[in-house]
């Protein structure tokens, strides 16, 4: 768990200095672009007033010569400006290509030594011994039962699965459900029998009224049409409460098996997880050590990987020595007449 947290940990940090590093990348273009404005106002005029100051003269020939010496500083800047942004847009595709070499060096450390962060700060002899050192520790009963775990874990939605079906199979809704139907049956049943005795005994109630009223067609058949009422109503109440009994039923039997079928899956989650880790362990115990300097961290492929990405210290390299070289010139004055020296040209200073 702490090594998972260590990486996790690495990683993020890992995300976190790569956006800091776009980030400071593209504010160093903006930066240089605004230098070259900045050294190309006051470059050009310095170097106007050094010919105003130097030939200052209301002679004709010497106002000819400053004439020109001005044309030489308004055109030198002009140049050292588009050279410099040059300069200013290839330092962002030198970032990019940079870029690019940080995420493929991630990726050479992640696919050939994803478990041992920790290895890809070490120099190249020191990382045999914290290969050695890591492996030994990961190489542990409690480490190897944790892999297993997580191996499992991984895999428990095909597992989770085929348990749940393996419940549905045991299940008892239907015996849950005959047996409240029998309840319910035997309650209908009795509460008939009773409704036709209440009706029976109304009825003769309603015949011995008559009895000392005197019967006549009309009054019997009062009591004939009561009865018939009587038994309907009983009926309709019985079936009524037969149908309320077995809904209820029903919804006991649906949650007793709701709850029956979380208790069995997770018996047999508890029996699966443990039946695999107790294999996963003695599997993977003897070979352990030879599977963690071969899959878990090997570092011949991943120095192999990282030496054939190449440098791209040589790129950046090229690119200041250009740079200072693009400033040096600009700079540049004739010895002998004080004049700047245009050397400059829109493509003289891109790099190759």
């Amino acid at each position: 768990m702490a090594r998972q947290r260590t990486r996790l940990n690495m990683k993020t940090s890992t995300r976190d200095l790569h956006d800091y590093k776009g980030k400071i990348q593209a504010e160093n273009v903006v930066g240089v672009k605004r230098a070259c404005g900045m050294i190309t106002s006051k470059g050009e005029k310095s170097c106007r007033e050094s010919c105003a100051k130097r030939l200052g003269s209301m002679d004709a020939n010497v106002m000819k010569k400053r004439m020109e010496c001005d044309r030489k500083c308004i055109s030198g800047y002009a140049a050292f400006e588009s050279s410099c942004l040059n300069k200013a847009d290839e330092l962002q595709e030198v970032n990019k290509i940079k870029q690019k070499m940080a995420k493929a060096k991630k990726a050479c450390y992640e696919d050939h030594c994803h478990d041992f962060p920790t290895v890809w700060l070490k120099a190249k002899k020191d990382q045999a011994d914290e290969v050695d050192k890591n492996c030994d520790v990961g190489c542990k009963e409690d480490r190897i039962k944790a892999k297993c775990e997580k191996k499992f874990a991984l895999d428990i939605d095909f597992t989770m699965s085929k348990l749940k079906t393996e419940c549905q199979g045991e299940s008892e809704m239907d015996s849950c459900i005959a047996d409240h139907k029998s309840d319910a049956d035997t309650e209908e049943s009795d509460c008939s029998s009773s409704g036709k005795q209440d009706c029976k005994d109304d009825y003769g109630t309603c015949k011995g009224r008559l009895k000392k009223d005197a019967q006549d067609a009309s009054a019997m058949e009062f009591c004939e049409e009561r009865k018939k009422k009587c038994l309907s109503q009983s009926d309709d109440t019985c079936l009524t409460a037969h149908e309320k009994t077995m809904k209820t039923g029903e919804k006991e039997c649906e949650d007793e098996d709701d709850d029956r079928q979380k208790e069995c899956v997770e018996e047999k989650v508890d029996e699966a997880a443990e039946t695999f880790v107790d294999e996963c362990v003695a599997e993977t115990t003897p070979k352990c050590d030879e599977e963690c300097h071969d899959k878990w961290c090997n570092t011949d492929e991943m120095n192999t990987c990282l030496d054939n990405l190449g440098s791209t210290s040589e790129l950046a390299g090229e690119f200041c020595t250009d740079f200072w070289h693009l400033l040096h010139e600009s700079s540049a004055v004739d010895p002998e007449t004080g004049d700047p020296i245009v050397l400059l040209s829109r493509n003289a200073t891109k790099s190759k």
